[in-house]
């Protein structure tokens, strides 16, 4: 059972992601900011996967991004995904700390069979630096 946190403020496209992987069997909490997502990161078990808008309310992408940046521990025990309708090519901040925590993205609209591919490439991902740890 895959761990997954999802923050996501359309509150249609958070149901319909949050049914699909409870479906799938995994254990999927949500959190409706930075602060809430970073407490139960922190206070979770290791192996989570983030699944994450670039605007919610209460911060952005960046927010979460650099406060796990900081956090060498919590960057350890986490897999990113990014989902987005706009682009950031051209926002260096953003493309910097994509780099820097191997963040993988996930163009929106979606299909939910992209959305399993990405979270499996994460989760083995996660897998194995978790078991190093």
């Amino acid at each position: 059972m895959r761990n997954i946190l999802v923050l996501e403020d359309d509150e249609d496209l958070l149901y319909i992601i949050r049914s699909a992987l409870q479906d799938a069997g995994d254990m999927v909490q949500t959190a409706p900011n930075v602060a809430m997502a970073l407490h139960i990161v922190q206070h979770g078990q290791k192996g989570r996967i983030i699944l994450f808008d670039y605007h919610f309310p209460e911060g952005t992408a960046k927010d979460l991004m650099h406060a796990l940046a900081a956090d060498p521990t919590l960057r350890a025990r986490s897999a990113l995904i990014l989902m987005t309708g706009s682009d950031l090519s051209q926002d260096e901040e953003i493309q910097a700390l994509i780099g820097q925590l191997a963040v993988r993205q996930l163009p929106k609209p979606f299909l939910i069979e992209d959305l399993f591919a990405v979270i499996s490439a994460a989760d083995a991902e996660l897998s194995e630096r978790v078991s190093k740890h």
